[in-house]
């Protein structure tokens, strides 16, 4: 097997996650990557570390204003998602499991969901915080800011129950230059990682990239690293990750 086809995907901003974190770089467990919702390391082509809607999401009473495309995008990403059909359409793809969930950490700001990423029946790979935010014009752009957690392991099983435990902006860590924007596109969001910004040395990769679009039924995140040459190092090559909602989207 080629070596770009031996790390299963770790982002999302999903919103999923990219080959950004060193530490565990030289590990065959799932590494840590923080661009977007990928999946963990050790397969794949080159992978690396809710529900129904009744409607557009575009769409808003007459006299109701419709929310911000940051309160929305927290919306589409809280929730349960995996990639099982996926897998078994395609064994080069792992089922993985994607749960976030809103929590309260008020000194990183109003919308922060709890990530934890695992292969279905396993612990978790992978556990971020992502800080959702608005750009300009707020209506329809957001940014999901990525950060890393202190102490993992205390937050394992968090959306079981978001009351059970208590974080300081102290006890994470933010992944610059990892941030995912996105853009409302009246029914669904697209975007990604902005240029060669978040930095990544997993298999000789520079930096990485995610693309990621969220519908109201779906998340896909497609995570690369590539080295200074433009080659790509890592993630998968024949497309996304494709992660099903499995819980109601709730829309604000």
């Amino acid at each position: 097997m080629n070596r770009i086809n031996t790390i299963l995907p770790t982002c999302l901003l999903v919103l999923a996650s990219f080959g950004c974190s060193d530490a565990d770089e030289s590990s065959t467990t799932p590494s840590n990557t923080d661009a977007g919702v990928d999946a963990p390391e050790s397969q794949n082509d080159a992978a690396t570390d809710d529900g129904d809607d009744e409607g557009s999401l575009g769409e808003a009473a007459a006299d109701v204003a419709a929310p911000d495309a940051d309160a929305m995008l927290a919306a589409y990403l809280t929730g349960r998602f995996d990639s099982e059909a996926q897998s078994v359409s395609d064994s080069t793809y792992y089922a993985i499991q994607l749960v976030m969930c809103p929590v309260s950490v008020p000194e990183l700001g109003e919308h922060v969901l709890y990530v934890e990423q695992a292969v279905m029946g396993s612990q978790p790979y992978r556990q971020r915080l992502y800080v959702v935010e608005p750009l300009d014009p707020p209506e329809t752009h957001a940014v999901s800011k990525v950060y890393e957690l202190a102490d993992p392991t205390a937050a394992v099983g968090w959306c079981d129950d978001p009351t059970s435990l208590t974080l300081a902006a102290s006890d994470t860590i933010e992944r610059d230059g990892c941030h995912v924007e996105m853009e409302w596109k009246g029914d669904h969001f697209e975007g990604g990682t902005i240029g060669t910004t978040c930095a990544s040395s997993l298999q000789g990769a520079s930096y990485a990239t995610s693309e990621v679009e969220i519908t109201d039924g779906q998340l896909t995140s497609w995570d690369r690293g590539f080295d200074d040459q433009g080659n790509q190092a890592w993630g998968a090559t024949q497309g996304p990750y494709v992660f099903d909602r499995k819980t109601a989207l709730e829309l604000p």
